[in-house]
């Protein structure tokens, strides 16, 4: 099982990124529901270079939605490629 979390950096954004993805950000939830369930933590691993990409693209999809603006095409495609 793979269990993914991520860390707020900037907590103006952690209401719309809850929202979003219907989570708290960084809580100990997910640690805390697997050891009840008697799983435990094998290895972590830093999965940020690899997903930079859809993060930075999804940041950019949730200050957009908060301000209500429309993306550009261009946007939209880089969105499309992000996903």
């Amino acid at each position: 099982m793979f269990v993914t979390d991520c860390f707020l950096v900037q907590p103006a954004y952690e209401e719309l990124f809850n929202h979003h993805w219907h989570v708290r950000i960084g809580t100990e939830e997910y640690l805390t529901a697997a050891r009840e369930a008697s799983l435990y933590e094998e290895s972590v691993d830093e999965l940020s270079p690899r997903v930079e990409h859809f993060w930075a693209m999804t940041f950019a999809l949730m200050q957009a939605e908060a301000q209500g603006k429309k993306l550009t095409l261009d946007e939209a495609a880089k969105l499309e490629e992000a996903l």
